[in-house]
């Protein structure tokens, strides 16, 4: 599932030509995320080069999200002194995605064909992520937030890793959209690398009641399991409860 954190309701616009190569559409970087998942665009807003997720946190916990891209997005267009504004102003309509299958350091497949055919089955490895958004021209800027690698894809990798072994994940997406003008754009193909772990990220820190009180890693902002330390604690008035990030229960309550 989609997050975006600019949103506009998209008309149904004629079919017009389609811009590609950048021209328009440009994504930037993968901007850090604030609280709540929400992706300030702005210019010198921190970035993540390459990202990480824990393939142990994510199939403990039945996670039914994988890596969250937070790409800002810039409109490059030219709106010709303001003439233009409203008419080269681009509605986003989601990112193309394709992912490689990792391979082992030896070279040895990860997943076993079958795997793989399984994966493809679900629409895990190819898939169109949709979000919208709106970008003006003249270097308008949007921050959006889309699964980019499906929890279905972490759950397979994370069994086969073995002790501090780690996969390197390579998905590649296009972002897409169409101007009020009725024009289809396309930004260059975006390649970004995760890498996938077991352990390296999330702890269990056992029960909540008892804890020292103080601040326990919260993990990432879009999901506990990515980019970030994070840390859960089973509850002791509910067993079956995990509280993620971990608090402090006290001896008294």
């Amino acid at each position: 599932m989609a997050r975006v954190y600019s949103f506009i309701a998209i008309a149904v616009l004629a079919v017009g030509c389609t811009d590609t190569g950048g021209q328009t559409l440009v994504v930037l970087q993968n901007t850090v995320p604030d609280t709540g998942c929400v992706v300030d665009p702005g210019t010198g807003t921190a970035f993540i080069s390459a990202g990480r997720i824990d393939a142990t946190g994510v199939t403990t916990y039945n996670s039914t999200e994988g890596y969250v891209m937070t790409p800002s997005i810039e409109n490059v267009g030219d709106s010709q002194m303001g003439a233009l504004t409203t008419q080269r102003t681009v509605l986003l309509q989601g990112a193309r995605v394709d992912i490689t299958v990792p391979t082992r350091v030896d070279g040895s497949e990860l997943l076993s064909q079958g795997e793989i055919d399984a994966l493809t089955n679900q629409n895990a490895l190819k898939f169109t992520a949709p979000f919208t958004g709106a970008v003006e021209p003249d270097g308008g800027r949007v921050g959006v937030a889309f699964e980019l690698v499906p929890a279905a894809v972490i759950a397979a990798i994370g069994p086969k890793l073995a002790e501090n072994e780690t996969a390197l994940v390579t998905a590649t997406f296009t972002v897409f959209g169409r101007t009020v003008g009725g024009s289809g754009v396309e930004a260059d193909e975006f390649t970004y690398p995760i890498t996938v772990c077991n352990g390296c990220l999330f702890t269990h820190l056992g029960q909540c009641l008892g804890l020292p009180d103080m601040d326990y890693p919260s993990g990432g902002a879009c999901n506990l399991f990515q980019d970030a330390p994070g840390s859960c604690c089973t509850s002791s008035t509910t067993p079956s409860f995990q509280v993620c990030p971990a608090v402090t229960e006290d001896i008294g309550q």
